[in-house]
């Protein structure tokens, strides 16, 4: 007989407010359990990748981390185990063998659990996902790398993309202008969380953060505008355009024309 499977249940933390000496205290167990930290150069022949890694990598993404590396130095420490099993850093692993370097920076989390390992390697990717960007602040600090002549392409960022980040973000207003006029009935957003965007060779995911579907939508019309291509969506034969349409626009009324169905006039007919 097969075992029903265990009902998820997610534990509620109440955060309650701590006198200064219990911080303190709760501060100093937390960097207890990694006391004995240290930064080790460990045989990349010597790691061994988790099998149950749910992270993927792209032969593309590879590549941008090894010129990351390469631009910058291996300065994020791959995560091990005792065995030299990897708990993070799956990436900059195989980065590391495309450059052909014999040796990398590790850190042994010796203090980990079997079932804590499993848990920070789903938690170091989810965590991240989460984070967001300030659209302006960073056009504008991609910017100066380009006036600087920096090779902006090891941020990570494409060209496509940096062109839509830098084409969205707002124009100075003109002296004189009202900078905080309210737009009239502003239109809702047309993309949906899981759209997938299809912008010439790249691709376009709307997440369910709050204002992904706005900020995609940005991005979208701004790709468009620069390029004069159509952006269709996965899956479908539809322009960015088309799905705007029959998203945002409202349902048919109903006929104001009666019919008579009785058999009386359908015998007129």
């Amino acid at each position: 007989m097969i075992p029903a499977r265990k009902q998820f249940k997610a534990k509620q933390t109440k955060h309650a407010p701590a006198a200064a000496g219990s911080q303190q205290k709760n501060a100093a167990s937390m960097c207890c359990k990694a006391d004995n930290l240290a930064v080790t150069l460990v045989s990349v022949d010597e790691l061994t990748s988790y099998k149950g890694n749910a992270r993927t990598h792209s032969r593309r993404q590879v590549r941008q981390i090894a010129d990351s590396i390469a631009q910058f130095g291996f300065t994020n420490p791959v995560l091990i185990d005792d065995d030299g099993m990897i708990i993070a850093g799956h990436g900059r692993v195989k980065a590391a063998k495309l450059l052909g370097l014999a040796a990398i920076p590790t850190l042994r989390l010796s203090h980990l659990s079997d079932s804590e390992k499993r848990a920070y390697m789903i938690a170091d990717n989810k965590l991240a996902e989460r984070a967001g960007w300030d659209r302006k602040i960073l056009a504008t600090e991609l910017q100066a790398l380009i006036d600087l002549d920096f090779e902006v392409g090891v941020t990570g960022f494409d060209v496509d993309e940096i062109e839509i980040i830098l084409e969205g973000t707002d124009k100075p207003t003109p002296e004189g202008a009202n900078a905080e006029r309210e737009v009239p009935n502003p239109l809702p957003a047309v993309s949906r969380p899981g759209d997938r965007w299809l912008l010439g060779a790249h691709q376009l995911i709307c997440s369910d953060r709050l204002d992904a579907a706005d900020d995609a939508d940005v991005a979208i019309r701004g790709w468009q505008k620069h390029t004069g291509k159509s952006v269709m969506l996965a899956g479908t034969p539809l322009t960015f355009e088309e799905i705007q349409q029959s998203r945002t626009l409202p349902p048919a009324a109903p006929s104001a024309i009666a019919i008579d169905d009785t058999p009386a006039a359908a015998e007129m007919r």
